[in-house]
């Protein structure tokens, strides 16, 4: 445990590092979205440099430290985070728990959007995509690490990606390696810890979704109501696979009710303490350097007796997609296939619901705005503030789905 003095000298390096930090980085219209002062990057890189050192040093002097975390769903002041948060909580004005509702609020939406390190090309196109969702969401959360905010965001796109004050960047400390695509699991689970111990009372779903995933808040909120799912128990919603260790949801996308993630929460600080071991296709929640962030977290919800929640419709169709929703209208069935273990031949026919929720593999951020933009400007969407799965067919493209194409039937393209 840490001593009275020494909690003393922790908080006064935290101070000193954030009166630097709020000299560079001023907040754009949400405290916790943004703009980086072009001319102090450098300065700002330094800093983070220094600070990444502090919390090197302080996460060590704590190792045998560990936190409590108080009741998820009552209502909390707020907690002392353990060194390795110090960044989210301290730096970066994260809101404080305390100013939560009294109670859960019903079936509100959390996009948390898995932000990687971009080249500047990227970046005109990520801010669009971003205000897009942000229109659709209830809240978009940008889980980032400080590789994000050190590239040249251009203020005026971040104001407009920011025009219904509902976007946040989520600024993580991984405790256990720099961010990459091999340590795609650390940053998942720490996404969704940060959402659970600053948010967990004001939203009812919790949507884990990467950048190559299309998403339609709309058709989830159509899709639980449908299936009568509350919030407060315990669902783990996306595409199920059967090829791994346990079933798993895959495609992207990832949705946590509050129950789980109330369940979820309680566990990942252990991830987050323990010491790393070398991925050996372990069966247990442990943590562990791996890119299959879904797999893994599919084994910690089955330690915690939460497997994927069954939302297929009457005729066992899917309402979230591996693949792009028009791809999955094209599959031929082979039983020994990944793809297909555990899964009936008709989805190959007839695969997908009136309403699809999410889909996979838009590796272009143009085209996946662009999608989006053709979802929500569609008529079905327009008639009944949700998209057909006509609509959506026509946004991604009927290439070879059309009248005298092989697989004509499976669909009503034009």
């Amino acid at each position: 445990m840490v001593d009275t003095s020494g909690r003393m000298a922790i908080l006064g390096m935290v101070v000193m590092a954030s009166l630097f930090m709020a000299i560079t980085i001023r907040p754009l219209l949400s405290s916790t979205v943004y703009e980086v002062d072009p001319t102090a990057n450098q300065a700002l890189k330094a800093a983070v440099l220094q600070q990444q050192q502090q919390i090197r040093t302080l996460t060590s002097a704590i190792a045998n430290h560990k936190p409590s975390f108080p009741s998820p769903l009552t209502s909390r002041p707020s907690p002392s985070p353990p060194a390795s948060l110090i960044k989210g909580w301290r730096e970066f004005g994260v809101p404080s728990p305390s100013v939560a509702p009294a109670a859960p609020t019903g079936d509100k939406v959390l996009c948390i959007v898995m932000t990687p390190p971009m080249e500047q090309h990227e970046l005109p196109p990520f801010w669009k995509l971003v205000a897009v969702y942000a229109k659709h969401c209830d809240g978009v959360r940008l889980a980032a690490t400080d590789k994000f905010l050190g590239a040249q965001h251009d203020p005026a796109m971040v104001r407009a990606a920011n025009a219904s004050q509902n976007v946040w960047v989520a600024l993580l400390h991984l405790p256990h390696a720099p961010e990459s695509k091999r340590n795609l699991f650390e940053k998942t689970y720490m996404s969704f810890l940060f959402a659970y111990q600053t948010e967990l009372q004001n939203y009812g779903w919790f949507v884990g979704q990467n950048l190559d995933a299309v998403f339609v808040t709309e058709n989830l909120k159509h899709l639980v109501k449908e299936h009568n799912l509350d919030p407060d128990d315990k669902h783990y919603l996306g595409h199920v696979h059967y090829h791994q260790i346990v079933p798993f949801n895959a495609g992207g996308i990832y949705v946590l009710s509050r129950g789980a993630l109330a369940a979820y929460g309680e566990l990942i600080p252990t991830l987050a303490h323990m010491k790393r071991s070398p991925y050996t296709g372990q069966r247990e929640c442990v943590d562990v350097e791996s890119q299959d962030e879904d797999v893994r977290l599919g084994i910690c919800l089955a330690s915690l007796g939460i497997p994927p929640t069954n939302v297929k419709d009457s005729k066992q169709r899917d309402a979230f997609f591996s693949f792009r929703v028009s791809d999955h209208h094209k599959l031929t069935y082979n039983p020994t296939d990944w793809f297909f273990k555990n899964k009936p031949k008709s989805i190959v026919e007839d695969c997908c619901q009136e309403y699809p929720v999410a889909a996979h593999n838009f590796k272009d951020m143009h085209e996946h705005e662009r999608v989006l933009d053709k979802m929500y400007n569609s008529k079905s969407y327009k008639e009944t503030q949700l998209v057909s799965k006509l609509d959506w067919l026509r946004a991604e493209g009927c290439l070879d789905l059309g009248p005298g194409s092989r697989f004509a039937s499976r669909s009503e393209c034009p």
